[in-house]
C-alpha cells in the first residue's frame, strides 16, 4: 500500500537515518540534522525542477506520467482495503486484559504515525512505530508481533492511513545519543554494501527516475511516505494466488533490498571491484590447480576453516554477504556427498567472498561521505 497522496514530507529529510542505528559513531565532523534536511530537499528540488517539492511524496508517480494515472485509477478503487480493514480490526480488537492499541497511544492512535520515529530521551534510544506497536502488546499480556510479517505491516498501514494529509514531524533532540544515532544512521544510508557494492544513495539518491527490472526508482526524498508499501503479487498456482494477493511491506520491504541489491556498474576504481579483481584472478590458480592433485577430507576441512574464520570476520565489521553463506552451504553439501574436491574449491570461494566483503567494510568506513549530499 501507497498511502502517497498525503503524508508531507517537512524536512526531516534523512529521517531513515534514525531508524534504529544508536551504536556509537565516530566523533569526526559536527552532525547538523537540520542542515543535512536543507541541502537533501535542494539537491532533489535542483535535481527535479518540474516536480513539485509536496510531490516528492509520490515517489516515482511524481516523476513518471503515466504511473501517476495508473495510481490515480487504482485508488478509485484501492486494492489494498482488505489490508486497512485488517489493520483496523486489529488496532480496535481488545486484548485479553480488556484493553486494546487504543489505550497505548495519544489520540487512540489516530494521525499520530507521522511522529514516528522518535528518540527517546529518557532511555537514550531510537522508538520506531513498529517497537511502541509491540510494546504495547507485551506491556499487555500478548506477544511480539514479526516486525516483517503481515500482521505489523497492516496495523502501520492502518495508522498511516489514518495520518494522510499530515506533515511527517520528525525530531532529532540536541543530545549527544540521538545525534549519534542519526549520524549512523547517515553512514548506513550512504554506506555500500553486499557483493554488487550498492548502497541505499546509489538508487533512490542517483537514479531515482530510472527504472530497476520493471520498477522505477523512488527518490530518497520522502520515501518514508511509501511505508508500509502494498505490492499486487502474481502467483500461477489459483491456491497460492487466492493467498497471496497482496502484501504489505514495511520494514521486510529494507531487508529484502538488502538481499536482493544488484549493481548496474561497478565502478572501475570501486573498493569493491579493486578487490573482487585479485581475488577472481586467485580463483582461477586455485581452480587451475585442484585438478593437478586430488583434495582430500582434511584438506576440505582446513579450507572450510578458513572460510568459516574469515567469514567470522566479516560478520564482526556487520557487513558478510549472503553469497559467502550460499557458497559455505554448497561446500558443505560437497562433502557431505564425498566430492572433496568441489567442496574444497567452494570452501575457498568462501573464502575469498567473505575477505573481499571485509575489505569492502574497512573501506567504506570512511568513502560512504563521498556519495553524502552536502
Amino acid at each position: 500500500m501507497r498511502p502517497r497522496s498525503a503524508i508531507h514530507f517537512a524536512s526531516a529529510a534523512l529521517a531513515l537515518a534514525v531508524l534504529a542505528f544508536a551504536a556509537p559513531a565516530p566523533a569526526a565532523d559536527t552532525v547538523d540534522p537540520v542542515k543535512d534536511a536543507a541541502a537533501f530537499k535542494k539537491f532533489f528540488t535542483d535535481k527535479f525542477p518540474k516536480v513539485k517539492l509536496e510531490d516528492f511524496v509520490n515517489g516515482p508517480y511524481s516523476m513518471n506520467e503515466d504511473l501517476h494515472k495508473q495510481w490515480e485509477e487504482k485508488e478509485q478503487f484501492p486494492p489494498y482495503e482488505f489490508s486497512l480493514e485488517m489493520g483496523k480490526e486489529m488496532f480496535s480488537k481488545p486484548f485479553k486484559n480488556g484493553k486494546s492499541f487504543e489505550d497505548c497511544f495519544p489520540n487512540k492512535g489516530i494521525g499520530i504515525r507521522q511522529n514516528y520515529p522518535y528518540f527517546d530521551e529518557k532511555e537514550g534510544k531510537v522508538v520506531t512505530l513498529e517497537l511502541a506497536l509491540n510494546r504495547c502488546r507485551e506491556a499487555n499480556g500478548e506477544p511480539p508481533l514479526s516486525y516483517v510479517k503481515d500482521e505489523m505491516a497492516a496495523l502501520t498501514a492502518y495508522m498511516a492511513f489514518t495520518s494522510r494529509g499530515k506533515p511527517f514531524d520528525i525530531k532529532i533532540p540536541n543530545d549527544p545519543r540521538a545525534l549519534e544515532a542519526y549520524q549512523n544512521g547517515k553512514r548506513y544510508f550512504y554506506t555500500r554494501r553486499g557483493q554488487l557494492n550498492f548502497s541505499c544513495a546509489t538508487c533512490h539518491v542517483q537514479e531515482p527516475g530510472e527504472r530497476i527490472r520493471a520498477e522505477v526508482l523512488a527518490p530518497a526524498l520522502g520515501i518514508l511516505n511509501a511505508l508500509p508499501i502494498y505490492r499486487s503479487l502474481q502467483q500461477p498456482d489459483p491456491w497460492r494466488a487466492a493467498h497471496s494477493a497482496g502484501r504489505r511491506v514495511s520494514q521486510r520491504r529494507i531487508l529484502s533490498v538488502l538481499c536482493q541489491q544488484r549493481a548496474a556498474d561497478f565502478g572501475s576504481g570501486s573498493a569493491a571491484m579493486n578487490m573482487l579483481k585479485p581475488v577472481l584472478a586467485s580463483m582461477l590458480l586455485v581452480a587451475s590447480s585442484v585438478g593437478a592433485l586430488a583434495a582430500s577430507e582434511d584438506d576440505f576441512k582446513a579450507a572450510y576453516a578458513a572460510a568459516e574464520a574469515a567469514n567470522k570476520e566479516a560478520g564482526n565489521l556487520r557487513n558478510q554477504w549472503t553469497t559467502t553463506a550460499a557458497t559455505l552451504v554448497a561446500a558443505k553439501k560437497s562433502a557431505d556427498a564425498g566430492d572433496f574436491d568441489k567442496a574444497t574449491a567452494a570452501a575457498k570461494e568462501a573464502e575469498a567472498l567473505a575477505k573481499a566483503s571485509s575489505f569492502q567494510a574497512t573501506s567504506e568506513k570512511t568513502r560512504w561521505k563521498d556519495l553524502e549530499i552536502r
